[in-house]
């Protein structure tokens, strides 16, 4: 039977998610009152699953950066299993809902870095670096530059980087992909015969849009101390 799913997450009612867990948990690396504060905070999802070495040696890796550069983090999923792509896309919404809830100051804007934990470059460099490095780009939302990838040539490996208030935008741009189809399955590849849920797809199609529509602020670019591994 389906469990109950989240007011502010009805849009992702087709997800296989929601056929097993209630909440997305999201667990803070600073109390609630020194999170809200911080002016960078990376996000990423964490399900748990150790699926092979090499999957269990980047996600060390990717977590030894983020303590090595003290980078404030949220991490997604924690005690739930991996069902698909949208998973990660929750798990970014419900880290934005939970900073901005526990937040007084809704003036408090931080950059965010949305990442993954074992497909993403790492990080070099602590939260001044990387919120220069930003700035620098002139842009609200950087893509940084991924690899192809076998299963549809998708690129992956990228993170995101902007204003929670812009990620905010993107995670509902996603939702209006989805609402395209009117019927409750997930998709945003532009395809309504394919019910399938992507979040790689989907950035591809939020940049593709973008650009299109001259909105020049969003851009793939590399950014200084977020490099491959």
């Amino acid at each position: 039977m389906p469990t109950p799913i989240p007011e502010n997450f009805q849009v992702w009612r087709g997800a296989a998610y929601w056929r097993f867990f209630s909440e997305m948990p999201v667990a803070f690396s600073e109390g609630s009152e020194e999170m809200v504060t911080e002016p960078l905070v990376v996000i990423a999802h964490d399900d748990g699953t150790t699926r092979n070495v090499d999957t269990k040696r980047r996600t060390s890796a990717w977590l030894a950066s983020v303590e090595k550069n003290a980078l404030p983090h949220a991490i997604s999923g924690r005690g739930t299993n991996f069902r698909g792509g949208e998973d990660r896309t929750l798990g970014l919404k419900a880290s934005l809902l939970r900073l901005r809830q526990d937040t007084s100051a809704t003036s408090h804007d931080p950059v965010v870095v949305w990442s993954d934990v074992n497909d993403s470059p790492l990080f070099s460099c602590g939260a001044k670096g990387i919120a220069d490095s930003f700035a620098q780009s002139g842009a609200e939302i950087v893509v940084t530059p991924g690899q192809r990838s076998g299963k549809g040539n998708t690129l992956r490996g990228r993170v995101v980087v902007g204003r929670a208030s812009h990620l905010m935008e993107l995670v509902r741009k996603y939702e209006a992909f989805i609402l395209e189809r009117g019927d409750g399955a997930l998709s945003c590849a532009g395809n309504r015969e394919d019910a399938s849920f992507d979040d790689q797809l989907c950035l591809d199609r939020y940049v593709q849009e973008a650009v299109r529509g001259g909105k020049t602020k969003v851009v793939v670019q590399a950014l200084t101390c977020i490099v491959a591994h």
